[in-house]
């Protein structure tokens, strides 16, 4: 049986706390919310590439099995049925798979291309991807993370890698993408003793208010993006 989201515990990933101090707020919100638009999609047997501690793996309860995949100098807690394997080249046999995801992974691969044709040997034909990069961040688990990609990169790659019947969407426009880096700004400041009780506030309040605006922006900013993409029914 699964626990309804909103009965768990804040864990900034299936209950992401809109805190002052919640830097990445906005982008973990917004990136469930693209994984639950999936959701009914994703059947069979799922590969979970960078897997971290398995956040996401509760939200596919339909699937008949979950694999996930890490590599071992992970800066993440990783769970003991985690496959280890060199940040490249995954150890599984071609057609494995139904469904692959990669949240926030693919830009901490040094070689990206090398990273989606594995993912595209382990999938069966017809099999679906699901893939996440930020757009709007700073640098995170350094050293590597080596590479921002705008909508059109992440299709030229995904074409390379041999996928077809690729959709891009943003995860967000330019008032998450401002809400989200006034407050990734606060959370990161030092700031004087006399300005960490009511300057977080006055942020918070102004961030969630922007984020809400009607105004009209053009599709020109974004926190991240994510993509579907399948693998062609018939191979060369």
């Amino acid at each position: 049986m699964t626990i309804p989201l909103h009965k768990l515990k804040p864990d900034n990933f299936l209950v992401v706390p809109n805190t002052q101090w919640n830097a990445i707020y906005f982008q973990r919100k917004l990136l469930l919310e693209a994984l639950l638009t999936i959701q009914p999609l994703v059947k069979g047997d799922l590969i979970d590439i960078g897997c971290g501690t398995q956040p996401y793996r509760s939200l596919f309860t339909q699937i008949k099995s979950y694999k996930g995949v890490d590599v071992s100098n992970s800066c993440h807690t990783l769970p003991p049925d985690t496959v280890l394997y060199d940040g490249e080249s995954i150890p599984f046999p071609n057609n494995s798979f139904d469904w692959a995801m990669a949240t926030e992974v693919l830009e901490h691969a040094r070689r990206p291309e090398i990273l989606l044709s594995s993912i595209y040997n382990v999938l069966r034909p017809g099999g679906g991807f699901f893939l996440s990069v930020p757009f709007l961040a700073g640098l995170h688990e350094t050293p590597n993370d080596f590479r921002r990609w705008t909508n059109f990169g992440l299709i030229d790659e995904l074409e390379k890698a041999g996928f077809e019947r690729i959709e891009v969407l943003p995860l967000g426009n330019w008032h998450t993408a401002a809400a989200h880096f006034l407050g990734a700004y606060v959370a990161h400041c030092k700031m004087p003793w006399w300005t960490k009780y009511w300057l977080p506030r006055l942020v918070w309040l102004v961030k969630n208010l922007i984020a809400q605006s009607n105004l009209e922006v053009p599709p020109t900013m974004c926190i991240g993006w994510f993509a579907i993409a399948y693998k062609p029914l018939i191979t060369n």
